[in-house]
């Protein structure tokens, strides 16, 4: 029996593979082993859906992470440009059941970008432990 990718369900990837380093430092991220701030079996991270056109709502979320953690969110464009929720003046903060969601929508968000594959990273303020996934916007 195979399993095939369904391009509708949503990416999700453990917080146990670290980047070190802003996004896109010398075109080649530093990749790092260890939890972010809870095992990577107990937190996730995710973005629904992983591909859809610029008018949709686009979520990134997270579960099992620690309570209270202030979270940077970076959205790099195929073009190279980088929109956070920080420059947004939007801050995003694990909630008591160590949870966390932010909606984006291309179309107002990220006005003038083009559409193709986009890079998403959530960091601890502060800090440069994030983690990262791609997903794709459609004009």
């Amino acid at each position: 029996m195979s399993s095939q990718f369904d391009p509708r369900s949503p990416v999700t990837w453990g917080v146990g593979v670290l980047v070190r380093g802003p996004v896109g430092v010398g075109g080649v991220p530093i990749v790092a082993l260890g939890p972010l701030v809870a095992p990577a079996s107990a937190a996730s991270v995710s973005i629904s859906p992983p591909a859809g056109s610029q008018n949709e709502t686009f979520t990134v979320s997270g579960e099992g992470l620690q309570p209270g953690l202030a979270l940077d969110i970076n959205f790099k464009s195929p073009g190279g440009t980088v929109f956070s929720t920080a420059a947004m003046n939007k801050v995003v903060v694990v909630d008591g059941g160590g949870s966390f969601g932010f909606d984006i929508n291309p179309v107002t968000d990220f006005s003038s970008e083009s559409a193709g594959t986009w890079l998403v990273q959530v960091c601890v303020t502060g800090t440069d432990d994030c983690v990262q996934t791609d997903f794709k916007i459609s004009g």
